[in-house]
């Protein structure tokens, strides 16, 4: 592995223990400070929180790192082609929907929880099947960046589902 691969990937793997942490202690700050205020949902707090820092902001910085700066920093399990860039496209779209449910309504965050779960466990499940079809189990693959990816989604479907308004009908429009 080169020194800017091995650079990223220690970023890249703190970082997101980093923004999983901020997201918790800011969560806990502002539960701490609203808990008396007789309107606070815990679920909308951590939901916010967990979708600004460990999905949004994360998402941002690999969208940076993979489309804009991808021949400065190589990745070891991708080569430098369009992947690269797609895979940046990707993240991008993901931080939009997660930076932009911050403050919208349920049903776009139900939309930006699904994207986000599929994108997150699509991976976690492609680092499993690369590691079982090539017979390379390193453990070291199943860093904190696997298991933010694992658990990111845990938690923002179970605020979703929290956070589901109460007697909401259900309607049909096929336009």
């Amino acid at each position: 592995m080169s020194n800017h691969a091995a650079w990223h990937h220690a970023l890249q793997t703190y970082f997101s223990v980093a923004l999983f942490t901020l997201a918790l202690i800011v969560f806990f700050l502002e539960w701490v400070i609203q808990r008396h205020r007789q309107r606070t949902n815990i679920y909308e707090i951590l939901y916010h929180w967990t979708a600004l820092f460990p999905l949004g902001v994360y998402a941002l910085y690999l969208f940076i790192t993979n489309a804009i700066f991808s021949n400065i920093i190589q990745m070891e399990s991708l080569q430098k082609t369009t992947t690269v860039y797609n895979v940046g496209l990707a993240n991008a779209v993901i931080a939009t929907l997660a930076i932009s449910s911050f403050t919208e309504s349920y049903g776009f965050r139900l939309a930006a929880v699904i994207a986000s779960s599929i994108w997150l466990w699509g991976t976690a499940v492609g680092v499993i099947y690369q590691m079982i079809a090539q017979r390379n189990i390193i453990w070291g693959n199943l860093d904190a960046w696997f298991w933010i990816s694992v658990i990111i989604p845990f938690i923002l479907i179970y605020c979703i589902i929290k956070l589901k308004p109460a007697n909401r009908p259900v309607s049909y429009n096929p336009l």
